[in-house]
């Protein structure tokens, strides 16, 4: 017999929630945690959005989730979220690049970049540190005439194997592009390159294998308890 989802539910809200991605989940965490009566509703019958997995006939998993993101976003899963989800999260090393331009591993941070840029791409030092500087410098509010491109081509004239290199992490954080602000890339620079990339420790790194959405499971708990 098919399960009556709402067989249990109220007759008024504070807050109906339609839809359980991540920002449905975190939306619904939150204003319970405030507190509000929240109806959180969900078409599938799985949770997570496109933080979540599927099985198909054979045992195959495919993970169509969130893989990973920049360091600094455990702040922001441990206001958001909780403290259980955010010290879940380990910083991953020896990350490998595979293109046709190099093949390098890196443990994706400010250090490994430069010391790469200055023994395999034999950039000048100096150049390689006052790039992540004046990076580290810019902001929101700064002069958007010049692109990411332009901002490329002003450190590291004519290396569009450096490019590739740096604009690995930086597309990877927000999907920036070289014809966007420099401020924009600047901003993922920062986050990506400085901090490194995160994984949570339930997460193996193996395509075979797949991560279950404990994050989704705990902010929906969270959710329902105070519903």
């Amino acid at each position: 017999m098919p399960r009556d989802f709402l067989k249990n539910a109220r007759e008024e809200y504070d807050v109906i929630v339609i839809g359980s991605g991540l920002a449905g989940l975190t939306a619904a965490n939150v204003l319970a945690r405030a507190g509000r009566s929240v109806l959180l509703l969900e078409q599938h019958y799985k949770l997570g959005g496109m933080a979540t997995w599927f099985k198909r006939p054979g045992g195959h998993i495919f993970d169509i989730s969130l893989h990973g993101f920049p360091y600094g976003m455990v702040k922001s899963c441990r206001r958001y979220w909780s403290k259980e989800i955010a010290d879940s999260i380990v910083q991953l090393k020896n990350i490998r690049f595979d293109n046709p331009m190099f093949s390098l591993t890196t443990s994706f941070n400010r250090e490994d970049f430069i010391r790469l840029l200055t023994t395999e791409f034999k950039v000048d030092p100096a150049a390689a540190t006052a790039f992540f500087d004046a990076a580290r410098g810019m902001n929101f509010y700064d002069d958007q005439s010049m692109t990411t491109g332009e901002l490329f081509e002003k450190f590291f004239p004519g290396r569009e194997d450096v490019i590739r290199l740096l604009m690995e992490p930086i597309t990877y954080a927000n999907g920036s592009t070289l014809e966007d602000p420099r401020s924009v890339t600047a901003s993922s620079s920062r986050t990506s390159c400085r901090r490194a990339c995160s994984h949570s420790k339930a997460a193996p790194t193996s395509s075979s294998n797949s991560w279950k959405p404990s994050s989704a499971k705990a902010a929906s708990k969270s959710a329902s308890t105070r519903t």
